[in-house]
């Protein structure tokens, strides 16, 4: 075999790789094995567990939302790879496609721009707590609120501060 015939398969092999596996990475969500995570009023939401991948105290996964009526615009869906952080318990979109068809099918008509949105705290009883579970195999820890400050009233019964400002008002 010359050089020259090795030298025109090279770009030819390499081009047909590029072209055979491209398309699986970069629409790998599209072929996914997805799993009923909630269903809701209006949208089924799914996850796929074979897509998640840790980093150091980040989970991501993909997800999907899709819509159980037909839409007269898009989008039918919304496949969405989110990162958890399994130790401050928050949760952040980092990356969105809406597509034209069902079950992350049709065309792309939006996509965000990567990790564009802030870390938001996990809300108990939701899905999102649900998937939290699943990727970094506990419970998240919630927010606690703060409590109303209290006073004792004169007649030693206790009072929140907006009691003690609607008696002082009448």
């Amino acid at each position: 075999m010359s050089f020259k015939s090795i030298n025109k398969i090279i770009p030819a092999l390499l081009l047909w790789t590029v072209l055979t596996y491209l398309p699986l990475t970069v629409f790998s969500e599209m072929i996914s094995r997805w799993e009923i995570i909630e269903v809701g009023e209006k949208s089924i939401f799914f996850i796929d567990r074979d897509s998640v991948e840790i980093s150091e105290d980040v989970g991501r996964i993909w997800q999907l939302q899709n819509y159980r009526d037909v839409m007269r615009l898009p989008p039918q869906s919304i496949s969405t790879q989110m990162d958890y952080h399994c130790i401050k318990s928050k949760n952040r979109i980092f990356v969105q496609y809406h597509h034209t068809g069902v079950m992350s099918k049709g065309r792309l008509s939006v996509a965000n721009i990567e990790g564009k949105d802030d870390w938001t705290a996990i809300k108990q009883n939701s899905k999102e707590a649900r998937i939290f579970r699943i990727i970094c195999e506990k419970d998240p820890t919630f927010e606690v609120k703060a409590l109303p400050k209290s006073n004792k009233s004169e007649d030693g019964t206790k009072t929140t501060q907006e009691t003690v400002k609607n008696k002082k008002s009448k």
